[in-house]
């Protein structure tokens, strides 16, 4: 064994210190043992709902993704900061696909956040002339501001761009033709 001396403490005094010491040390380890193997209280998750019929919304935050159906109860997912990376609206064999809502979504603990985007769909024209030819475009707007791409689908197959007639006073076609997309 080895023993410290100090002045004025005998041997006997010294190993009852150092006793002391190694029940202290014990302590310490035992609780720093104990705070990094604890696991962490889980906290009580939030909800989100999605009112309607038809929409699929995917969320992603939180290092991981999560699918919000419409029509079903609220989904439970863990309090924090989402972003809505997509949003399908669906009506039998048709699709439509769903971007641009930048606003983040923030689920609280215990709390439903209801979001509710689609229909009714805006259609925001823009029209621009070059010489002769006329440029007609157009978007397809939801309630939350959120954009969905014009090239709706039918069966998971995109369809035919929709066409367009020009008529006159007297109803008589003076121009027609297809939107392209892109």
């Amino acid at each position: 064994m080895v023993y410290y001396r100090f002045k004025g403490c005998g041997r006997r005094d010294m190993e009852m210190k150092k006793g002391y010491w190694a029940a202290a040390l014990l302590v310490v380890l035992s609780v720093l043992v104990w705070t990094h193997t604890r696991k962490a209280p889980v906290a009580a998750p939030g909800f989100v709902k999605v009112p309607g019929s038809g929409v699929q919304i995917k969320l992603e935050g939180l290092g991981r993704q999560y699918t919000v159906r419409s029509g079903q109860d609220p989904a439970s997912i863990p309090p924090g900061r989402y972003q809505v990376k997509e949003i399908q609206l669906v009506s039998g064999a048709y699709s439509l696909q769903g971007y641009g809502l930048d606003s983040e979504l923030v689920v609280e603990e215990g709390k439903t956040v209801e979001l509710n985007p689609g229909p009714p769909l805006a259609i925001k024209t823009d029209v621009s002339t070059k010489g002769s030819e006329v440029s007609i475009g157009y978007q397809l707007v939801g309630r939350l501001g959120e954009e969905y791409d014009p090239a709706a689908q039918k069966n998971g197959a995109s369809m035919a761009a929709p066409a367009i007639k020009i008529l006159g006073e007297k109803g008589k076609v003076l121009e027609s033709g297809t939107f392209k997309f892109g």
